[in-house]
């Protein structure tokens, strides 16, 4: 079964796994552990409201740790697998894979919007992204585009994904 401890010194693995550097895994850790402790104190991992016993995670939990249930769930997001494989992967069934992901899936979004690491929904979110990256990099920083992946006439072309609208 795939544990964080098992992985959590091996930081290509971490990447590779979630597209998240293994020290911004850890910053959104922290947070996601705080926002899913506070989520379940209201409520049951079925999804009721919590009326009687505390939350507590189980020791025999198919995912014990915060740091077990970030890497599930962006594990399932990056590689965009079935909820069969990824069951297999955390050793666990397809059912509790989906009430998991029902349960964790808020709690994510709400941690990566308190770190600012929401992807752009828009067109103009996306330039405003793609401006405030291009206005941090220090100009020595900027790598050189592969001369193979592009002709002369592309050098000074500024490239924009759009969906949808144009960019003004």
């Amino acid at each position: 079964m795939l544990r964080f401890y098992l992985i959590c010194d091996q930081p290509a693995r971490i990447r590779a796994l979630t597209g998240l550097p293994a020290h911004q895994f850890m910053l959104l850790a922290h947070i996601f552990d705080r926002m899913f402790v506070h989520r379940m104190q209201t409520e049951t991992l079925d999804g009721y409201r919590r009326e009687e016993r505390a939350y507590s995670s189980y020791a025999n939990s198919p995912l014990p740790t915060s740091e077990d249930k970030l890497l599930f769930m962006l594990t399932y997001m990056k590689q965009n697998t079935t909820q069969e494989v990824l069951g297999q992967l955390f050793g666990m069934t397809q059912s509790n894979v989906s009430k998991w992901y029902r349960i964790i899936l808020p709690v994510l979004r709400q941690a990566m919007h308190a770190q600012d690491m929401l992807p752009a929904r828009t067109c103009d979110e996306l330039v405003h992204i793609l401006l405030q990256a291009d206005e941090t990099l220090d100009p020595s920083e900027k790598q050189p585009r592969s001369s193979d992946a592009m002709t002369h006439s592309d050098a000074s072309t500024p490239f924009f994904i759009t969906m949808g609208q144009s960019v003004p």
